[in-house]
């Protein structure tokens, strides 16, 4: 092309180097990203503007290189936590469904205790209300001949 200088290159040359499209490297120079000039109805771009803009996403991938490293580590740190998590979980429901077999076991237990202590209650008020020589010499009373009989067959 006439007049070019060799600092200067297409922006289909800009394009290829930064591996973009025209139409981008276009969007570019109108945000003022890349340094441009205009010959004729075609943009030129300034090849050191394209090698800095290189040079800039190469340092930008490096960092950002470190910072999705990083980040593996952190999500590789986050699943072995989920995994501790989840058998800690697992464990403790586990341990609830014990432990609820263990107070339905208690209930049942303290129902029947309830149940022994009513009857001793009333036992013990009967008794209690009963007269005193029924206390002391029983509810038996004189024995019936037959029941000596019956006593004395079985010795």
């Amino acid at each position: 092309m006439p007049g070019k200088s060799p600092e200067w290159i297409t922006v289909k040359e800009a394009a290829r180097m930064l591996g973009v499209s025209p139409d981008t490297v276009r969007y570019r120079i109108k945000k003022g990203d890349l340094e441009a000039r205009v010959e004729g109805n075609k943009y030129l771009v300034n090849r050191e503007s394209v090698e800095e803009m290189i040079r800039k996403q190469r340092e930008i991938s490096a960092e950002d290189s470190a910072k999705i490293s990083a980040m593996e580590t952190e999500l590789r740190m986050l699943k072995e936590k989920v995994r501790e998590l989840e058998a800690d979980k697992a464990y403790l429901q586990e341990r609830v469904i014990a432990l609820e077999k263990h107070a339905e076991s208690l209930q049942r237990s303290l129902e029947e205790s309830r149940r022994r202590s009513d009857v001793l209650l009333a036992q013990l008020h009967e008794y209690l209300t009963r007269p005193w020589w029924k206390r002391v010499f029983g509810r038996r009373g004189l024995p019936s001949p037959e029941k000596e009989r019956n006593s004395e067959r079985d010795t």
